[in-house]
């Protein structure tokens, strides 16, 4: 049986594409960082909390998730409308990533250092997302 993730029109499998593991590498960092603040709780103790910092936790978690199903998505579409919207949608959610970042920072000075190195990996991720969104509106 043939394996279930998805080929890039290319040939390439999508989980190798760069901005993939970046995104990847994204979500799981922003896993441990919600992890530290909110005392090791679960996306379903964070959702039903109704602590600012858990509310603020939760959706850094969420948003970064989503990313790489867009990539996915947009990498083995032929649909141009598709691939824009899909690049939006991440462009708008890393926005909001930032402000996540911002928020913790400010609320949580114990957590500097590692909202220091998320954002270091929001950097790597951004410069992988813009290198594969220009060869993907190329074709």
């Amino acid at each position: 049986m043939s394996s279930p993730e998805a080929h890039h029109p290319s040939g390439n499998i999508v989980t190798h594409l760069e901005v993939y593991k970046r995104a990847i590498s994204l979500f799981k960092m922003s896993r441990h960082l919600a992890t530290y603040i909110t005392d090791n709780k679960d996306i379903n103790n964070m959702y039903q909390s109704g602590n600012t910092s858990d509310s603020y936790s939760l959706q850094l978690v969420m948003d970064s998730m989503s990313l790489a199903p867009d990539i996915a998505e947009a990498s083995i579409t032929y649909d141009s409308k598709l691939k824009r919207y899909r690049i939006r949608r991440m462009k708008k959610t890393l926005i909001r990533i930032y402000r996540y970042c911002d928020y913790l920072e400010k609320r949580y000075e114990h957590s500097r250092d590692y909202v220091a190195l998320l954002r270091k990996e929001i950097a790597h991720y951004r410069k992988a997302h813009n290198t594969w969104e220009n060869n993907l509106l190329k074709k």
